[in-house]
């Protein structure tokens, strides 16, 4: 599931997904993006992701929490990377 959480930032939902399949799907989304970019917009697009697996009896605010600080940390550090939370 894909849903526009804020101006520019997504979230992808991938039900039944651990974290190593997660990291490919994030690796190629973020390759396809930044190699084809977005119909109609001429700049070169950048994507930073926070990727985080859900815990057994978290809530959905901590889950989202934890993914939102994962992303945050991965935009200071490089506008072009992805970054694990475990």
């Amino acid at each position: 599931m894909l849903s526009r959480t804020g101006g520019n930032e997504f979230t992808i939902i991938a039900s039944n997904t651990d974290l190593s399949h997660a990291k490919n799907l994030i690796i190629k989304l973020k390759n396809k993006l930044e190699r084809d970019g977005i119909k109609d917009i001429h700049e070169k697009i950048c994507c930073s992701f926070g990727i985080t697996e859900y815990k057994k009896r978290e809530s959905k605010e901590e889950f989202f929490k934890r993914a939102n600080k994962t992303l945050y940390i991965s935009k200071k550090r490089n506008k072009t990377e992805y970054l694990f939370y475990k």
